[in-house]
């Protein structure tokens, strides 16, 4: 296993006649638009850690970019190739089963492989990189620098650090990227890539838990405090609750949950929730029809082709 096969998310996803031109020299021989995979070394630091279905890091051209590894190989089909960077997350993201599902969609329907792959991933797992630029302490900026160098210079020092994409925004004008890579190549600016900040951040909520045991004592402190006590009470059934569960079942408000948190009786905590898309929704089963002795002909010859094609749901046109 010296090569790992890699779908990467690049946004390539269109089917050009040729290779574009950013295209790695390495493949553009082997250049499959549609299957959209790489062969990349896998270096020894990895190779005990390496797994089918694992989300990875990768080079693309000048770029670095996500992929999953969809195979592995003895041989590639590129005498020279690169090596996987890192491993982005040591839990496989699919499956054996939705890898082959994956391959399945993209050849039956002609589709992008990398976007069958990411039919499958839960939103947030993809992370693209940024190019940031910045002007380069060490490097006092130059006399001789062309109007369009200087407006590039007077934006970072105005700025600091900027996305690649906010200076074409900031600055308007033509050929602004050939003028960012000239002063690049001066030494004066400074290019590298960062992670983008995930667009899905966890769902977090506050649960209240009981510190202390509730025994008769307690019960008489709080006697002239019905709505505290009432709180105590139930979080001693329930050990600890969410904050909105306890306002649901028992009442009170943030003032209360304060007050017992300052006598040291409860905690109150931030905890990730796992996101619940069906969650408050209910699903009647429906009857399917009955259906003619035409349709019902019809239906045969269909359920036919899907035992053939893989599984399928009836429709049914009224």
């Amino acid at each position: 296993m010296k090569y790992a096969e890699v779908v990467v998310n690049t946004p390539l996803r269109r089917q050009p006649k040729a290779a574009p031109r950013d295209y790695p020299p390495e493949e553009a021989t082997a250049y499959r638009p549609l299957s959209m995979t790489f062969h990349y070394s896998i270096p020894p630091h990895l190779r005990d850690e390496v797994a089918l279905g694992q989300l990875v890091w990768v080079p693309f051209g000048p770029r670095r970019l996500q992929g999953v590894i969809m195979g592995f190989d003895d041989t590639a089909p590129v005498e020279e190739t690169r090596d996987l960077h890192e491993i982005a997350d040591p839990q496989p993201v699919l499956l054996p089963p939705q890898i082959e599902l994956a391959r399945w969609i993209s050849n039956y329907y002609l589709a992008p492989l990398i976007d069958c792959v990411f039919l499958m991933l839960p939103p947030g797992v993809e992370q693209r990189v940024e190019l940031v630029v910045q002007l380069n302490p060490d490097v006092p900026i130059p006399d001789g620098l062309t109007p369009k160098q200087r407006a590039v210079v007077q934006l970072l020092q105005r700025e600091g650090a900027m996305k690649l994409r906010q200076v074409g925004r900031a600055l308007r004008m033509s050929g602004w990227r050939s003028v960012v890579d000239q002063l690049v190549r001066k030494g004066v600016v400074i290019k590298r890539s960062e992670l983008e900040t995930p667009r899905v951040r966890p769902k977090m909520e506050r649960v209240a838990r009981l510190l202390v045991e509730l025994d008769e004592t307690l019960r008489d402190q709080l006697q002239r405090a019905p709505r505290q006590r009432a709180i105590i009470e139930y979080l001693a059934e329930q050990g600890e609750a969410p904050v909105a569960e306890v306002y649901a079942r028992v009442g009170g408000s943030s003032a209360t949950l304060s007050v017992l948190v300052e006598k040291g009786l409860i905690a109150i905590e931030e905890q990730e929730v796992w996101r619940d898309p069906l969650e408050g929704r209910t699903f009647v089963p429906t009857v399917p029809p009955r259906l003619t002795p035409d349709q019902e002909a019809a239906w045969q010859e269909i359920e036919g082709g899907i035992r053939d094609q893989g599984s399928g749901t009836r429709v049914y046109l009224l």
